[in-house]
C-alpha cells in the first residue's frame, strides 16, 4: 500500500511540476499577430533562398523578434474579393474570412485570438489587368483625354462592330473608377480586352483586342467596398484587435517586366520615354489605389485602421540614391530602388522585406507593444546568418560584419549594416 501511495505521490508531483512549467511558459500571454493578404506577405516569392523565409520574410521577423504568437494566412494572388476570372466568387480575402465554418487552417480562430491583424492586399486588384494599360489610362487622365480620345478607343478601329464596341467603352468612366467601384461588361457579348502589341515585324504597334479574354477591361472587384466589408468582418470576429493596412509600393525600375515592350513603346511615343517618367505615372496609380485606405479612414474617423505607408518607405529609401546633377532617383540595376525588388520586379527582395519589418517595428514600438529586446534579437538573427551562410567564403570578414550589425543603434541601421556587408557574396550552407 505504501508503495502505491509513493507512486501516486510522485505522479501528483510530476503533474504539479508540469502545470507549473505551463504556467511559467508565458507564450500563451504573448501578443498574437495574424498576417493576411497576398504573396507579398506570404513571402514564398521574394524572400530568397526560400529556406531562409523565416529569417527574411517580414511576417516571421516581426513575430520572432517580439516573441509574438504569429500566424501567416496570406495567399498568393489574393484580391480583396473574388478571383481573376470571376470577381463575384473565388478565394479573395473577403471570401476567405467570411466562411461560415473554418477549415483546418484555423484562420477564424487565429483572427479571434489576434491582438494585431496585419494586411497586405490591393496590389493584385490593380495588376490584374495590365500595368501598361493602367499607365496609358493615367496618362490619358493627366492629359485631359476623354471619350473617343482615350487610348483603348483605337483598339476597336476597323472592327466589324466598331461603333457598338466604342459605345460600350465610351462611358466617361476611368479604369480607376471601375477599380474603386467595381464593374464588369455584363451583357451577352464576348468579353473583349483592349490591348497594345507589336505586329509581326516586331516594330509596328497594333491596337487591337484579346477576344474571349477571361478578364474584360472593366472586370474589377468593388475595391473600396471590399475594404469596408473586410474591416467589418474582422471587427465582427475580433472587436479589439489593431488592424493594419499596408500600402502598395512602386515597383517601376529600369528593365521592369511589369510593362510589356509594346506598352513601353506606346508610352514613349507619348513622351513617357524614361523610367523616371514611367515611375511617376505609376505613382499616380498608387495614389489612387492606396488612397482608398485613406478614404476609409476619412469615412470612419471614430474607428480608423492603422496605415503602414510602405510606398513612402520604399520611395524614401530609393531617394537616398539620387543621380548627381539631375535631381532624380536612380532606377538602374545597381540602384537602391532596384535592390528593394526581387528578381521578378514585383515582390520585395530580402532587403525590401527588412524595410517592411523595420516600419512595422516602428509602429509596434509607438504602441508600446514591441519587445524591449527586439533589436538585440534581430541582430542575433542577422549574425547567425552571417556565421552560417557567409563566414566560410574567402575574403568575407564575418567578424567585421557582425561588429557592424551589433553596433547599429536602430533596427533600420542594423538592416543596412547587414545588407551592406553581404552585398556581392553568394550565401552557402543554407
Amino acid at each position: 500500500m505504501k508503495k502505491i501511495l509513493s507512486i501516486l505521490t510522485v505522479a501528483v508531483l510530476i503533474i504539479v511540476f508540469t502545470l507549473t512549467l505551463v504556467a511559467c511558459d508565458d507564450s500563451s500571454d504573448s501578443p498574437t499577430i495574424v498576417f493576411l493578404g497576398d504573396s507579398i506577405a506570404e513571402a514564398l516569392i521574394g524572400a530568397s533562398p526560400v529556406s531562409e523565409r523565416d529569417n527574411y520574410g517580414y511576417y516571421a521577423l516581426i513575430g520572432r523578434v517580439n516573441g509574438f504568437n504569429y500566424y501567416n494566412h496570406s495567399m498568393s494572388g489574393h484580391l480583396t474579393s473574388g478571383n481573376m476570372a470571376d470577381k463575384e466568387n473565388g478565394e479573395g480575402l473577403l471570401q476567405v474570412i467570411s466562411r461560415e465554418s473554418e477549415t483546418a487552417t484555423l484562420i477564424q480562430t487565429h483572427i479571434k485570438q489576434a491582438d494585431i491583424i496585419h494586411i497586405s492586399v490591393l496590389g493584385n486588384n490593380a495588376l490584374q489587368f495590365d500595368l501598361g494599360a493602367m499607365l496609358m489610362e493615367v496618362a490619358d487622365i493627366n492629359e485631359g483625354k476623354t471619350d473617343g480620345e482615350r487610348w483603348y478607343q483605337a483598339c476597336f478601329d476597323g472592327a466589324d462592330n466598331e461603333a457598338s464596341l466604342k459605345r460600350k467603352y465610351d462611358d466617361n468612366h476611368t479604369l480607376f473608377e471601375y477599380l474603386h467601384d467595381g464593374g464588369v461588361n455584363d451583357d451577352d457579348e464576348t468579353p473583349i480586352r483592349p490591348m497594345i502589341d507589336f505586329a509581326q515585324d516586331g516594330k509596328t504597334l497594333v491596337y487591337g483586342q484579346n477576344q474571349g479574354a477571361k478578364d474584360s477591361i472593366f472586370n474589377f472587384p468593388n475595391t473600396y467596398q471590399d475594404i469596408e466589408d473586410i474591416v467589418a468582418r474582422l471587427r465582427a470576429l475580433n472587436p479589439t484587435a489593431k488592424i493594419i493596412f499596408q500600402k502598395v509600393y512602386n515597383p517601376v525600375v529600369e528593365d521592369t517586366k511589369l510593362i510589356t515592350p509594346a506598352y513601353r513603346q506606346a508610352l514613349a511615343n507619348r513622351g513617357y520615354d524614361t523610367y523616371q517618367k514611367l515611375r511617376e505615372l505609376a505613382q499616380d496609380i498608387l495614389e489612387k489605389l492606396n488612397g482608398m485606405i485613406d478614404e476609409y479612414n476619412d469615412n470612419h474617423q471614430d474607428a480608423p485602421v492603422y496605415v503602414l505607408d510602405i510606398n513612402k518607405a520604399f520611395n524614401d529609401f530609393a531617394a537616398r540614391d539620387m543621380i548627381e546633377g539631375e535631381g532624380i532617383v536612380n532606377l538602374t540595376q545597381e540602384s537602391f530602388a532596384r535592390k528593394l525588388m526581387y528578381a521578378d520586379y514585383t515582390h520585395p527582395s530580402n532587403l525590401g522585406h527588412a524595410i517592411i519589418a523595420a516600419e512595422t517595428q516602428k509602429l509596434l514600438d509607438e504602441w508600446g507593444m514591441g519587445a524591449k529586446d527586439a533589436l538585440e534579437k534581430y541582430k542575433a538573427i542577422k549574425c547567425e546568418q552571417i556565421d552560417r551562410m557567409y563566414s566560410t567564403i574567402e575574403g568575407f570578414d564575418a567578424q567585421s560584419a557582425k561588429n557592424a550589425v551589433n553596433g547599429a543603434p536602430t533596427y533600420y541601421d542594423a538592416t543596412l549594416e547587414y545588407f551592406n556587408a553581404i552585398e556581392g557574396y553568394t550565401p552557402v550552407n543554407y
